[in-house]
């Protein structure tokens, strides 16, 4: 069981990040972080994206990069049916959820969970997910870690984490 955290190293990622090394933590399992590229990468490239991936590491749990390249939606639905992956988490910008997402949301064989950190709520990040019984199931099971949600519309989950979790991302 692993949750799969699709980033694309151009863009920030880091509420995601967050997101997901909080609810790996807490479930016990790994994070599969997958980078999608168009060229190769050179040595010092994937040093740096090895460095990236300091804040999962901080929270006591293991991240396993994979670098691919292809059509995005086309390789997050692939990784999910390779590594059996639980749960996605991918991170959202300003147009939530973006044009990748919505179709990984709709083709994907496991929840898919979009974040968006909220700057007018510190603490708080907005999920945007394609199956919320799903998304209610796992934060359920989070409910001892300080975790509070409330259900904010039909796929929408505002979700309080601990202060901890997303200082860094706001």
């Amino acid at each position: 069981m692993s949750i799969l955290l699709p980033i694309d190293a151009q863009a920030p990622f880091l509420p995601a990040m967050l997101v997901s090394a909080a609810i790996a933590r807490q479930l016990q399992v790994d994070v599969d972080v997958l980078e999608i590229q168009n060229r190769p990468h050179p040595l010092n490239r994937l040093a740096y994206l090895h460095n990236m991936l300091k804040p999962i590491r901080e929270q006591n749990v293991n991240a396993h990069l994979r670098i691919t390249s292809g059509n995005p939606a086309d390789q997050i639905c692939r990784a999910i049916r390779e590594r059996r992956t639980e749960w996605v988490v991918l991170n959202g910008g300003e147009d939530i959820p973006g044009r990748v997402a919505q179709a990984v949301m709709r083709r994907a064989d496991a929840p898919v969970f979009v974040v968006q950190a909220s700057p007018q709520e510190p603490g708080t990040v907005r999920l945007h997910c394609n199956n919320t019984d799903a998304a209610m199931e796992m934060l359920g099971r989070m409910q001892g870690a300080g975790f509070q949600w409330n259900r904010t519309g039909i796929n929408q989950i505002a979700v309080y984490l601990p202060a901890l979790t997303l200082q860094r991302a706001i």
